[in-house]
């Protein structure tokens, strides 16, 4: 979407700024767009709403808009993990959808099949790369280990997996 923007941008000199300005509402979800609230914006005369600004930098191309409609329709459909939406938006054709976005849409009928066990699952891999990530500190920190073992202690202790050992002096 963002491509697409861009490109608009430069195709439309005399709103540059606006579009440049403006960016985070072409790619924030239209749920979340400020509907109530009129506020003073930079480079228009009036005060406006989000929407309102948005709005105005849609009408001024259908291929803008098509996309940009399309982006909200499948980002509303991988945030409810709505597979049978997604599918259907892959499966119906788009033709004023911008060349950016083909390329992106391509890609998710590419990797389809990916999607539909990321939405259909609720495993997630975040915990862990953030262990993975931490064994990288480590290292990067301790500037290695001469010993496996140490190195290994010192990960467990860290997620809490283990306690360190500690050696009983005798008098």
């Amino acid at each position: 979407m963002n491509k697409t923007r861009i490109r608009f941008m430069k195709k439309f000199k005399k709103h540059h700024r606006k579009f440049k300005r403006y960016w985070r509402l072409f790619l924030k979800s239209h749920s979340l767009l400020n509907t109530t609230t009129y506020r003073s914006v930079y480079f228009f005369k009036q005060p406006m709403r989000e929407i309102d600004i948005l709005n105005f930098l849609l009408d001024l191309s259908p291929e803008l808009k098509a996309t940009y409609d399309l982006y909200q329709d499948l980002l509303f459909a991988l945030q409810t993990k709505n597979l049978e939406r997604f599918n259907h938006l892959l499966e119906t054709e788009h033709s004023l959808i911008s060349p950016e976005f083909q390329t992106a849409f391509q890609t998710f009928k590419t990797y389809q099949s990916y999607i539909k066990n990321t939405l259909s699952t609720h495993y997630k891999n975040a915990l862990i790369e953030g262990i993975n990530n931490k064994i990288k500190v480590i290292k990067r920190i301790a500037f290695g280990y001469r010993s496996f073992y140490h190195f290994k202690s010192c990960i467990l202790m860290i997620q809490n997996l283990t306690k360190p050992k500690t050696k009983i002096l005798a008098a």
